[in-house]
């Protein structure tokens, strides 16, 4: 199973999990997951979980949904991205990660009295087979947590359906980050100036292939 991180707002630092299908964030009472930030829609977006990946889509929000800093609507989330709901940002992380973590963080107790019960208690959190220190050395311990492999995206079977991923794929990791990146480049104005020209120069040769073919 997965969970996502809040990192900037005031929930940061929160851990919420996922469940496998939809998942809505929003502010709204029936979402999934509530985020407190005036600048996130009531239904902003969804997180859609299947066992091979985990996909984002934007719910036609005002202020937008952002993986890595490029506005999507609708994206494969991977290990290690940042994904932005306005000004909103967390990560997925594997939930058992955060599980592992909380159930290993033990405080030792300052009355010897209750050292024995404390010590029995934390090691009884750890398997049978878990290699464990000697007592005096419990407090020290540093476990070593499986790291996660990358969700995998298989492509579907068929030619002109692997086509179409490849296109899709091509045009969400390609295409669409180097059009949005215009903008922070030159000014708005030059980047429009810019699409106009091209449009007019291809309607232009569309329109001369049917001279060419009469001569």
């Amino acid at each position: 199973m997965w969970a996502i991180r809040l990192l900037t707002g005031p929930q940061a630092g929160q851990i919420i999990d996922l469940k496998m299908g939809k998942n809505v964030i929003g502010r709204g009472m029936t979402c999934d997951i509530k985020l407190i930030s005036q600048g996130v829609s009531k239904e902003h977006s969804e997180i859609h979980v299947y066992k091979e990946k985990i996909v984002m889509m934007d719910l036609k929000s005002s202020n937008g949904t952002y993986i890595n800093g490029v506005r999507i609507q609708n994206g494969l989330i991977r290990l290690g991205d940042k994904v932005s709901v306005h000004d909103v940002i967390f990560d997925v992380i594997p939930a058992e990660t955060h599980k592992t973590q909380a159930s290993i963080h033990i405080a030792m107790p300052s009355r010897e009295g209750n050292a024995a019960v404390a010590m029995q208690y934390q090691q009884n959190q750890f398997p049978q087979d878990f290699p464990q220190q000697a007592p005096h050395m419990m407090g020290h311990i540093d476990p070593v947590l499986p790291t996660p492999g990358p969700v995998a995206v298989t492509a579907p079977e068929g030619l002109f359906q692997n086509l179409l991923f490849q296109v899709q794929e091509y045009m969400e990791r390609v295409a669409l980050p180097g059009v949005y990146r215009l903008p922070q480049l030159t000014e708005f104005r030059y980047v429009l100036a810019g699409f106009i020209g091209v449009f007019i120069v291809a309607v232009t040769l569309l329109s001369m292939i049917p001279m060419v073919q009469i001569t």
